[in-house]
């Protein structure tokens, strides 16, 4: 394993579970991982993959189900919380690669928005190592939906606004967009705001950092792991079509948590979570 690892802390007084750090070597440098598993053997390893602007925090309340046998690993992706390697979407697909290699058994990918975009990449192009995954809120590069007043990310305002060095004001901006407040209560968008915190908007500033479009969708046919859809009832409209046809794949089960938006693993965290444990359950 081309990783060194050190524990440093137990967490659970429920079950006998153990949280390490290691840092993985990668190109150009390396990525800190935050593991969570039980002490005896886990049943599956699933890797969190975060959407933009956020960082590995947003998975925070997932990790509760180390508990029940499940190894539950996350990371910051480049450009993105406390990752300061260059932003480069495309190099993410070699990093997401060095991280699989380091666990062994069941493997799934748990990819939320833009992080599910990455992981359909991989499944596309990397699918045989592979379990199953799991995505939440993804936009399938190659399905022609048209998005929905307000549902789109407005880049080039928001490149301006980072450009121009109002971070404070993109944040302000970003918090009230329907793809991070949608389904949060007053008292979580204090929470929902800690989670974009760390984000810097170098990415929207780098050259080609946001990847090449490649239309996943005509070779998601062949996909024949399973696959869990977790949309929110109050998600957009354009990201519930994009789950909807995701729903016509063979393997693929949608669960709908209601009164969930777009991040409904931090606003809805236990529905989302009793959901990952029956399919996961299920699988096994």
């Amino acid at each position: 394993m081309n990783a060194f690892e050190s524990p440093i802390m137990q967490v659970s007084s429920s079950a006998t579970v153990m949280s390490r750090q290691a840092q993985l070597s990668v190109e150009d440098g390396a990525l800190t991982l935050l593991i969570d598993e039980p002490v005896s053997p886990a049943r599956a390893t699933v890797i969190c993959l975060h959407g933009w602007t956020l960082d590995s925090r947003s998975f925070e309340a997932q990790r509760g189900l180390a508990e029940q046998g499940i190894r539950w690993v996350r990371f910051d992706r480049r450009g993105f919380g406390a990752n300061d390697l260059s932003p480069d979407f495309d190099q993410e697909l070699s990093d997401l690669s060095a991280v699989i290699d380091v666990f062994e058994g069941g493997i799934y990918l748990y990819g939320v928005s833009q992080g599910g975009r990455l992981a359909l990449r991989y499944m596309v192009e990397n699918g045989g190592r592979l379990a199953g995954a799991i995505l939440q809120g993804s936009h399938v590069e190659g399905l022609p939906v048209e998005e929905q007043p307000g549902d789109g990310i407005p880049l080039d305002e928001y490149t301006q606004l980072i450009a121009s060095g109002q971070i404070a004001a993109f944040r302000e901006t970003w918090l009230n967009h329907p793809l991070v407040s949608g389904g949060a209560t007053p008292e979580q968008r204090d929470g929902m705001a800690v989670l974009i915190d760390r984000y810097t908007g170098q990415d929207l500033l780098v050259p080609n950092s946001r990847g090449s479009s490649v239309p996943v969708w005509p070779e998601l046919s062949k996909w024949d792991k399973p696959l869990l859809v977790i949309s929110g009832s109050a998600e957009v409209a354009s990201r519930r079509e994009h789950a909807s046809v995701l729903r016509t794949l063979p393997t693929c089960k949608e669960v709908i948590i209601e009164g969930g938006g777009h991040l409904c693993n931090v606003t809805h965290a236990e529905a989302v979570n009793n959901a990952l444990l029956e399919w996961l359950e299920t699988l096994a």
